[in-house]
């Protein structure tokens, strides 16, 4: 029976290496642990999903021949595939069971140092060249982690993940192992390989953590010295040589085209497979549609995150409720207020606090209230998830996307099969539990993206937006340079201040920036070619996510430039108010006289400068 029911899963297939012999020797499950309750453990696999530690999930069923029903659940997750196997009298029973089992066999996400120290302990001396890298290297990494996973209930998988050096790295054990420890020392050495190539070091080189480590600390504290001009002839002859003949130009034309054509083709079919929600709507090539979004002022009585020193000081908070009102139906807005009005700091935070996400709208732009509930098979619905609540808790409400599998005649009730886990339920009372189904873009909370010139800004914006929130960078405000970054999260929302050189990199995985639904272009009147090209990519993709919104600010904007550019954008201008000081401090100043670093900068420039020849080495030059 097993072996017939991993023919059906995708996934099984999908990874290499999974052992028929293990699967079909499984033992099942056949009641829930003492002290799990019905429905928790499905319910605690779907917040894994949404979380997205379970990258996908296959479920199976069938029949015993002893006519009890089995299901197996299969799991996705980084450590690679995971399965719970349960039996039952109903098919819900069984599904309970499976995934009580499933998350038996899950270990939770847990300290990287902490879980090769521990291998050590256990006798597997080669994790320690790993613990010894992550140790010295500690400050480098962020969001460094490792997973653990029995398959099938007997070995064990592990996988290390984190972000370094501006690169995400993820590795495997590439076999099952007897314990946990070997799978976590293993997993270790793969993801030690993956640092030594991050940072280019030689097969043969010894394994020096501390030196690799203070050689990253020099690094960081290096200025980049400036390159000589193009200026001379045997410069320019040997950029003219590198282009070619004109037939080698002109074959290069035609193979760029040709890449062009085929990247446009993937890019439909990329946002056909991902952006389509469950019953959502989906514009047709060429139609022009705007899906609203509800954004209304927060008021007084509202609670306010910001600190008292910040409220309504600065010019920005006088648009506030003009930019809510044009972000409902407009999806581009050009604003453009002057130096220290507040534009990089208040703007992005008014976006996310008057964000109504609990004032339900429909899919073209009315009451949510008012929407007809279609009750038809294959048709999507929400439905309110019931479960009782603890002794001296309050009921939550939740709501989970469904398909209509069956309707009854008086179309009082429906059965529906959950989007989210694939779990089925019978006789839903409509009136109470069901509403209209949204598109998975309209349950998406606030992903806010500001883009800034230079990372110094991106940093420091951070920074300062955290602490008018009483928060820490990482919560809800996060930032994203080379070499520096602080992913936000929160649940409610987030704020994510980044490079435009950043956010084009992002481009090239994920072309519709489906993780953001607002981008904030920044001190955009710096027309570098970085800066236009993302406008041209944004454009385009405006016209293929009617949910997304884009804000233009500047302190010096050419507004006629952008409005031809982005025809129908509303343009707000920010008042003359106090603002924010600014002042001007020049690195000859006496500020900085007693910075030695300064100083020692400036000679090193200096020096450079004229062992290139490139000019006088004063100090208005750097």
């Amino acid at each position: 029976m097993l072996g017939g029911m991993m023919e059906e899963s995708a996934l099984l297939k999908k990874f290499q290496g999974v052992s028929a012999e293990e699967f079909c020797g499984m033992a099942p499950m056949e009641k829930l642990p003492k002290g799990t309750k019905a429905g928790r453990s499905l319910q605690q696999i779907t917040i894994l999903q949404q979380r997205g530690q379970v990258k996908g999930m296959d479920v199976l069923v069938s029949q015993t021949q002893a006519q009890k029903n089995a299901c197996v659940l299969v799991a996705s997750v980084d450590a690679g595939i995971v399965c719970g196997y349960g039996l039952g009298d109903r098919v819900k029973q069984a599904k309970d069971v499976a995934a009580a089992q499933l998350l038996e066999r899950l270990a939770p996400p847990s300290n990287a140092l902490e879980e090769l120290q521990a291998a050590c302990e256990e006798g597997h001396d080669h994790a320690a060249r790993s613990a010894e890298a992550i140790a010295a290297l500690d400050e480098h990494f962020s969001h460094l982690g490792v997973n653990a996973v029995q398959p099938f209930g007997l070995k064990w998988m592990a996988s290390m993940q984190g972000q370094f050096q501006g690169k995400f790295l993820h590795t495997m054990t590439p076999e099952a192992c007897e314990s946990k420890e070997e799978a976590v020392a293993n997993a270790g050495d793969a993801f030690l390989q993956q640092i030594r190539k991050t940072l280019r070091v030689a097969p043969d080189a010894e394994h020096d953590p501390e030196e690799w480590a203070e050689s990253l600390r020099f690094e960081a504290s290096q200025e980049t010295l400036s390159l000589p001009l193009l200026n001379d002839d045997e410069t320019m002859e040997t950029l003219a040589e590198a282009c070619g003949t004109d037939e080698e130009r002109a074959a290069l034309a035609a193979a760029l085209k040709e890449a062009t054509a085929r990247q446009e083709r993937r890019l439909k079919e990329i946002y056909t497979e991902a952006q389509a929600p469950e019953g959502g709507f989906v514009p047709e090539p060429g139609q022009e549609f705007v899906a609203r979004r509800v954004w209304e002022l927060t008021k007084p009585e509202d609670e306010d995150w910001r600190r008292e020193e910040v409220k309504g000081k600065l010019p920005a908070e006088q648009i506030r409720a003009e930019i809510s009102s044009a972000l409902e139906r407009k999806q581009a807005v050009i604003v453009s207020g002057g130096t220290g009005s507040g534009k990089s700091t208040q703007i992005p935070q008014f976006i996310l606090d008057d964000w109504r996400d609990w004032k339900k709208e429909s899919v073209t732009g009315g009451d949510y209230e008012e929407e007809e509930l279609e009750l038809e098979e294959g048709a999507t619905v929400e439905v309110e998830f019931h479960e009782e609540p603890e002794e001296g808790e309050e009921a939550e409400e939740e709501w989970f996307a469904c398909e209509v599998l069956e309707v009854s005649k008086d179309k009082k009730t429906i059965k529906a099969r959950y989007f989210e886990g694939g779990d089925e339920e019978e006789d839903i009372v409509v009136k109470d539990r069901v509403r209209p189904g949204r598109a998975a873009w309209m349950r998406m909370k606030p992903r806010i993206v500001v883009t800034q010139p230079r990372r110094i800004a991106a940093t420091s914006l951070a920074q300062r937006v955290a602490w008018e929130r009483f928060g820490e960078v990482g919560g809800e405000i996060g930032h994203a340079v080379r070499g520096d970054t602080v992913f936000p999260d929160c649940e409610t929302g987030t704020i994510e201040y980044c490079t435009v050189g950043t956010l084009l990199r992002r481009v090239v995985t994920d072309p519709f920036l489906t993780k953001f639904n607002t981008i904030i272009l920044d001190e955009v009147h710096e027309r570098d070619l970085m800066t236009d090209f993302l406008l041209i990519l944004l454009k385009e993709t405006l016209g293929r996510r009617p949910d997304l919104r884009l804000v233009l600010m500047s302190a010096t904007l050419d507004v006629n430039t952008f409005v031809q550019y982005l025809p129908g954008a509303p343009v707000i201008e920010v008042p003359v108010g106090t603002r924010y000081p600014v002042e001007e401090i020049h690195l000859e100043d006496p500020y900085f006289a007693d910075y030695f670093e300064t100083r020692d900068l400036l000679s090193s420039e200096a020096e450079a400068r004229k062992v290139d020849g490139a000019g006088p080495a004063g100090l208005h030059d750097w």
